[in-house]
């Protein structure tokens, strides 16, 4: 007798092929059978006019705090995720020593949020087993973040060159983690301390994750002026060691590069027909989010935020940074590509600071009474790397382009400031809504894959993403008349509508759009 029976659903199943109706059945978490007349089950449900679907499979995750705090994780898990793959960035909580801890969590609450007031662990294998003492709303897997890594070897000295013996520190640290169930690597090239990596070091992660079989996940050095070169960087030492890359969040920042995604594409699919394991993900909008703190010049994110604070007080620092952030030169600057207007808060820890939540910087600026700059500068200098922003980087014509080639995927890059982007809560919503049933960008079996079996195949999920006898019984009922988006640039926290039901393992974890159990647990590889 099988466990559970779902009879009459309209079966999109994962692999881009064309709906069928059938019965599925499930025995012990895993898909049993599909067919007609399959025989008796303890639980029989009737999806007669509904689309079964695989739970979906976000590959650009950052939920591991967040899991912690509220297993539940209800922003993925009620839109149909099943299964995460965290750590992204480069950004991440381990390895950290001891008296480091507080200001590790400072720097990262603005991606990932607060997470629990002790941190019980040090290494990336004590990290894993904390988060295997829990059950979530979906399964989690980890990546090793770079940057965290290189500040634990390197200290004081991150912002330099890392030397053989760090590199070899490393190395051993990356080996020891994925051999404890790690998935692999992510580096956010743009972001402190990562940022301070040359070729040699970058080459010699890969290398190591690649001997284990593993992916690394790259957050480019430049998005914008500087992207062939910085595609570059990552492909070459790719396609040398073998590796499985996963670019991340792929998009060609400000208006006056627009014309380079032509020659981004190319250059991506030549390493491809080469043989360089590549692939990209993309969140479904037009605007990105991160740290506003990163728009400041990478000379000045090398430096401590006390040394940071100390100069934005002098009125000639505040004259040098402004220069170098209207005009960058060989990184990428945010802020030149888009001016204030472009840029949104969405997240502060201070509450004379929230009231500004939802304003451009040119609004907050003349709330203060102040140049845009100076105020930026004001309110860095108060809370730091704990403010996020939106940042309108792109244009819709060119998500859509990206959207439909073939080595796409989505990730929702989903992250857990006070006032978050609409990616967190609405992506496969959007999706579903904007890009299948709207502009029939995509077709619903081609969105699925790219939902489900096309990111569980990149991250290492080899035995999820289809719904296929053998693999796991995580899938999503899908009310496609009623579906709709709901998560906007003004409301990003509203749950869409149309997914009814979820269930991972087999048992039933969303049921009627309400958690009602939490059957996700760490995932080690």
């Amino acid at each position: 007798m099988f466990d559970l029976l779902i009879t009459g659903a309209s079966i999109v199943d994962g692999s881009g092929r064309d709906p069928f109706v059938a019965d599925l059945a499930v025995k012990d978490g895993l898909v049993a059978a599909i067919g007609s007349n399959l025989g008796l089950a303890e639980e029989t449900i009737e999806l007669a006019g509904k689309t079964l679907v695989p739970g979906f499979v976000d590959v650009h995750g950052h939920s591991e705090l967040r899991a912690m705090t509220d297993p539940d994780v209800s922003p993925k898990l009620l839109q149909g995720y099943t299964c995460e793959l965290a750590g992204n960035c480069g950004v991440g909580v381990a390895p950290v020593r001891e008296e480091e801890k507080a200001s590790l969590a400072q720097e990262v609450a603005g991606i990932l949020g607060r997470g629990p007031d002790v941190w019980n662990w040090n290494s990336f294998p004590e990290l894993l087993d904390r988060m295997e003492s829990g059950a979530y709303g979906l399964d989690l897997g980890l990546l090793v973040p770079h940057g965290p890594l290189r500040n634990y070897v390197m200290g004081e000295r991150r912002s330099g060159l890392a030397s053989e013996r760090d590199i070899e520190e490393m190395t051993a640290i990356l080996r020891e983690a994925m051999d404890a169930g790690a998935f692999g690597l992510s580096t956010g090239l743009f972001y402190d301390p990562c940022c301070y990596a040359d070729s040699k070091e970058l080459t010699a992660l890969f290398e190591t994750v690649s001997g284990r079989g593993g992916i690394v996940s790259v957050h480019q050095r430049n998005e914008g002026d500087r992207i062939l070169e910085s595609l570059e960087e990552i492909l070459a030492p790719a396609e040398s060691s073998g590796v499985r890359l996963q670019i991340s969040h792929l998009k060609v920042g400000g208006e006056r590069n627009r014309h380079k995604l032509d020659r981004v594409l190319e250059t991506i699919e030549r390493y491809a027909e080469r043989g360089c394991d590549v692939s990209f993900d993309q969140y479904p909008y037009s605007a990105g989010s991160t740290s506003l703190y990163s728009l400041l010049p990478p000379s000045y994110l090398a430096l401590g935020f006390s040394e940071v604070k100390r100069r934005l007080d002098d009125k000639v620092e505040r004259g040098n940074i402004r220069g170098q952030m209207e005009e960058p030169e060989g990184w990428d600057g945010v802020y030149s590509m888009l001016g204030w207007d472009g840029i949104i808060l969405t997240g502060a820890d201070l509450e004379e600071n929230r009231r500004f939540l939802g304003r451009t910087l040119r609004e907050i600026g003349e709330m203060r009474g102040q140049d845009p700059f100076d105020s930026y500068f004001d309110l860095i200098s108060k809370e730091g790397k704990a403010l996020t922003m939106i940042d309108f980087i792109t244009d819709e014509d060119s998500v859509e382009r990206i959207m439909v080639h073939p080595l796409q995927c989505f990730g929702t890059d989903g992250l857990y400031s006070g006032c978050p982007h609409p990616r967190t809560f609405g992506c496969s919503y959007r999706v579903l809504d904007r890009y299948v049933k709207g502009k029939k960008l995509l077709t619903l079996p081609e969105a699925i894959r790219k939902l489900s079996s096309l990111p569980a195949q990149r991250a290492g999920f080899d035995d999820r993403g289809l719904l296929s006898v053998g693999f796991r019984a995580d899938m999503v009922e899908l009310d496609l008349d009623g579906l709709e988006d709901r998560a906007d640039y003004g409301s990003p926290s509203l749950t869409g509508r149309g997914i009814p039901s979820v269930w991972v393992r087999g048992r039933p974890a969303v049921r009627d759009g309400e958690v009602v159990s939490r059957e996700g647990r760490l995932v080690r590889r």
